[in-house]
């Protein structure tokens, strides 16, 4: 064999490493951010872990006083909407089965969300009582979560908001 051919064919091993140096990591990156960063990101996933739970409670409550006729009452908005279309790819038409809400409904924002809840008002008016203070927080929530979102940072007083307007939605639902 040639030595272009016993190169090619041979791993190439890098040299060990010794003790004595660092390890390699990305440790610097976390120590370089800002706090106020690592906040921001703690208070985006606290609000995307309430977006799930109102999805949650949206689900829970179409399909307990719904059952199979859910997806027509939700708005038109919601369900032209190519984010969160629901598609049933693979069942022919003529196969009947129960359509879960949640394929559906986990796609939705705070948005489409607080469209569904003020479509359907009558049957969420028993568990949040307050129409105009439950549209009233989703679309707040959803305005904090595109700031986040988008790398910006909040206020304290915004932060206390997001943790209030949580509260008070858990203590209605549960």
């Amino acid at each position: 064999m040639n030595q272009l051919a016993t190169n090619y064919i041979q791993p190439v091993i890098p040299p060990p490493v010794e003790p004595s140096q660092p390890a390699r990591s990305f440790a610097f990156l976390e120590e370089a951010r800002p706090a106020s960063f690592r906040d921001m990101w703690v208070v985006y996933n606290a609000i995307e872990s309430f977006n799930q739970t109102v999805r949650g409670t949206v689900a829970k409550v179409l399909n307990e006083k719904q059952a199979n006729d859910w997806l027509k009452r939700l708005p038109e908005d919601v369900r032209k909407n190519p984010k969160i279309v629901l598609r049933k790819r693979g069942h022919p038409p003529t196969v009947k089965r129960p359509i879960d809400p949640l394929p559906l409904l986990n796609r939705c924002d705070f948005h489409s969300l607080t469209l569904i809840i003020t479509h359907n008002w009558e049957l969420f008016e028993d568990l949040l009582q307050d129409k105009e203070w439950t549209q009233k927080t989703l679309i707040t929530l959803e305005r904090f979560k595109k700031i986040l979102k988008n790398g910006g940072i909040l206020s304290q007083s915004e932060i206390d908001l997001i943790s209030r307007r949580v509260h008070e939605w858990v203590m209605l639902t549960h």
